[in-house]
């Protein structure tokens, strides 16, 4: 405490400002025992100010009204000055920091005899100083980092004790005063709902992590909780208050809200599982008959409605046909009115999960009358917004597993193969990545595989270790003509360009076109391939052509574009067989599920190559007429590259030097038996058709080489006079070309060899020639110039 002395001889006391000014000098370490001695005659006169001097730092302590003790004394020595040699008022030397503190200045005037009195009690007090210093030295220099280390200890230890999220000082309670809390909220929110109404959703879900959590070994052992226990409690507070708020539509505002917590809806289905009051299945009945008598949907809000139903749902026990068959009615009038509400572009994953769960429940009467809500939810979902291809899988194969009438069991795969079709033909626009995501569909049932983008190899053995017929391909077997007709008609890739709605990563307008074309010509060749080893019937129904090719005699206009076109069916054809085997071989799954592609029978080999020898031998007159028809001679050639390799497939699932082996070889040495001829023929029109066909010959040989054909260096003798026909040197570009051939070594023909080391090769060929030929077609179609690709 601060006194000050003005004209009066009474004193009074500094008001609290101040005094909390001085209490701060005192917990700095500068009591008043340490104050510079002042004279007596001074203290009448004296005026004392209190300054702060600005420095470098600031110095910011905490007060503590120590100082309180020395009052009695200080005012005794102020008021009676007789009292000086007594006690003598101690003083002390301030050490000026760089910081901002408070200094006491105070000025002094008065008679000589003052100053040589206040000289004399200077003098004694700084010897006191001196011995008081000597004791209390160290103390003072180590008390300020005394109290930063404190300061830093007491952090650490609230760091420690608080939450990382919000801050909050964790506390930590036995389990009965957790289970009287808990009782206490359920008092409260019973008395005064009005007032817990704001907090309800945030109770529910402290009080579910209560129920939930596990507080001992013993309790992952046992199902439920022992009576008493704080789980048990939980629980309980869960039951009463939804029993208390169901009349209040409390699943409604519930469902509708957004839970963090994303353990609360699965402790609530648990919860309520062994309440006969009010059980899990009563639930999910009070809020669809809520949500079915409102008028306004708002399409956000029953979006996180479906998304907290699917989690609820994933929940509840499938023993109780009744109370599922109770549901059946309320979903049915639900699906029809959420596909009003629902916006485009929506992930409907939540939805599907719905929708397996009923398949799943034992009610199997009453899920007859969903089907019809099931198919408008598909076919929503496919034309308008984004799905999963497992979940529309086991979509599927559940309708198809629980069902078994044919009109029941195939209705939802039926839906998925119209919406395909209906695509195809360009009836409908469907999102790119959902088309290609169908295609996928019907090549996966088929036991196929389209693109390793959209499944990566751990996911794809998941599926297929999973997969169950789910009765698509059974369906599509009636489109198989409208399937021919996509892949074969010439302006199909055009379409698809214009039709292209965009919203994939993996697509583009060059690529969407040939994937779909390959896609589709892969679900061709696959059933094919299950019916043409009894007998050729279903080659003959749909290719009516491939066994009766035109004669020599009937080699016009009309039959050189009718081969064009056979030849590029044959060509996407054979690109799907060839696609499928290299996704799916064989020997890399032990599923039984992967078949082998071969739809069209080696005994069509010579076949074949009349159809090459049409376009050859009309190709010089033919060519000129239109220029429609300059990419002709590459369609042929593509058809002799794919045939080629497609029968070296048939030799590599064979033991080497077996019969199905050699009869392999043996066709392609025939194939080329018959349309090298044609090809010598049609070298001797001009020198420049001789050039475009030697080109087109080093490149058949470089994507043989590509792919280690093992018939290649078989088939170089024959085609080495077809380079130097007109040439008796080729120019330096060719060279080199067909010197690199030659020097290639010839591969190895060990069955596991070659297919090991060929899959990864022929996928990254196939893609390119894919390419290639879905960009001829683009450019034919569109009638401009064809340009090498």
């Amino acid at each position: 405490m601060l006194y000050l002395s003005d004209n009066s001889s009474a004193s009074r006391v500094v008001s609290s400002n101040v005094v909390s000014t001085i209490v701060e000098e005192e917990e700095t370490g500068e009591t008043v025992e340490m104050l510079e001695p002042i004279a007596e005659a001074s203290l009448e006169t004296a005026t004392a100010k209190v300054m702060f001097v600005e420095k470098e730092e600031d110095l910011v302590v905490t007060c503590k009204p120590l100082v309180i003790e020395e009052e009695p004394v200080i005012e005794k020595q102020i008021t009676d000055p007789s009292s000086e040699e007594k006690q003598k008022i101690p003083y002390t030397v301030r050490n000026r920091r760089k910081r901002k503190k408070p200094i006491v200045n105070i000025a002094t005037t008065g008679t000589p005899d003052a100053h040589r009195k206040g000289s004399n009690q200077r003098s004694r007090g700084k010897r006191f100083y001196k011995r008081s210093e000597t004791l209390r030295g160290s103390e003072r220099r180590s008390s300020v980092h005394s109290a930063v280390r404190r300061y830093n200890e007491d952090k650490n230890i609230m760091a420690l004790n608080r939450c990382s999220d919000c801050n909050a000082i964790l506390e930590e309670y036995d389990e009965d005063t957790i289970s009287l809390a808990i009782v206490v909220l359920a008092t409260y929110i019973h008395k005064d709902l009005d007032f817990a109404a704001p907090f309800l959703l945030e109770v529910l879900q402290v009080v579910a992590r209560v129920a939930s959590a596990t507080f001992y070994p013993w309790q992952n052992e046992i199902v439920g909780s022992p009576p008493g226990h704080v789980c048990s409690v939980a629980k309980q507070f869960l039951r009463c208050i939804c029993h208390q708020l169901a009349p209040n539509g409390v699943f409604v505002t519930l469902f509708l809200s957004k839970i963090e917590d994303h353990t609360f809806l699965k402790t609530l289905a648990l919860a309520l599982d062994d309440f006969g009051e009010l059980s899990a299945m009563d639930a999910v009945h009070r809020l669809l008959e809520g949500l079915n008598r409102r008028t306004n949907l708002p399409p956000l809000r029953i979006q996180r409605a479906v998304l907290n139903l699917a989690d609820y749902m994933e929940e509840l026990p499938l023993e109780s046909v009744g109370a599922w068959a109770n549901l059946m009615v309320h979903f049915d009038i639900f699906f029809k009115k959420l596909i009003t509400v629902l916006p485009e572009n929506c992930d409907v994953s939540p939805l599907f999960r719905i929708m397996l769960v009923l398949l799943k429940c034992p009610a199997v009467k009453n899920l007859t009358a969903l089907l019809d809500s099931f198919s408008k939810i598909i076919s929503f979902t496919i034309q308008k917004a984004r799905f999963k291809i497992r979940q529309l899988m086991e979509l599927c194969s559940l309708a198809y597993r629980t069902f078994t009438k044919d009109r029941e069991r195939l209705s939802l795969s039926r839906c998925v193969v119209v919406e395909l079709n209906n695509a195809l033909k360009f009836k409908i626009s469907i999102p790119d990545a959902n088309l290609i995501e169908l295609v996928q569909f019907v090549c996966i049932d088929a036991g196929g595989r389209i693109s390793e983008t959209f499944f990566d190899e751990n996911e794809m053995k998941q599926l297929q270790a999973s997969w169950c017929s789910t009765g698509v391909l059974e369906c599509m077997r009636s489109y198989m003509n409208d399937c021919i007709e996509f892949i074969g008609d010439l302006h199909t890739l055009a379409k698809v360009k214009s039709n292209m709605r965009g919203g994939s990563q993996n697509l583009n307008e060059d690529t969407l076109g040939s994937q779909l074309k390959a896609g589709v010509a892969q679900i061709i060749a696959l059933e094919f391939t299950r019916t043409s080893h009894r007998d050729n019937r279903t080659v003959n129904r749909y290719l009516p052509w491939l066994y009766h090719p035109p004669s020599t005699m009937q080699q016009g206009p009309k039959e050189f574009v009718d081969s064009i076109a056979h030849v590029r069916l044959l060509s996407w054809l054979l690109l799907g067989s060839l696609t499928h085997s290299a996704m799916c071989p064989t020997f890399s799954y032990s599923n039984t599920n992967s078949i082998t592609s071969l739809p069209i029978s080696l005994d069509a080999s010579s076949h074949i190559a009349e159809h090459v020898q049409v376009i050859l031998a009309c190709f010089a007159e033919q060519s000129s007429t239109s220029i429609l028809h300059m990419s002709s001679l590459t369609h042929a050639f593509i058809l002799c590259q794919l045939w080629t390799m497609y029968c070296e497939q048939f030799a590599m699932m064979s033991y080497p030097h077996s019969e199905q082996h050699n009869t392999a070889i043996l066709a392609i040495m025939d194939f080329w038996g018959r349309v090298t001829p044609g090809v010598l023929q049609l070298l001797s029109h001009s020198k420049v058709l001789a050039e475009r066909v030697n080109m087109h010959f080093l490149s058949l040989m470089e994507a043989l080489l590509e792919c280690h054909s093992s018939a290649l260096p078989k088939l170089l003798p024959m085609w080495s006079p077809i380079l130097f026909s007109y040439h008796s040197k080729l120019p330096g570009s060719t060279q080199v070309r067909l010197q690199t051939i030659l020097n290639n070594p010839p591969p190895s023909l060990t069955k596991g060899e070659v297919n090991n080391f060929n899959c990864n090769i022929r996928i990254s060929w196939l893609k390119g020639l894919q390419f290639k030929m879905g960009q001829i077609e683009v450019q034919w179609s569109n009638a401009s110039q064809y340009l090498a690709v």
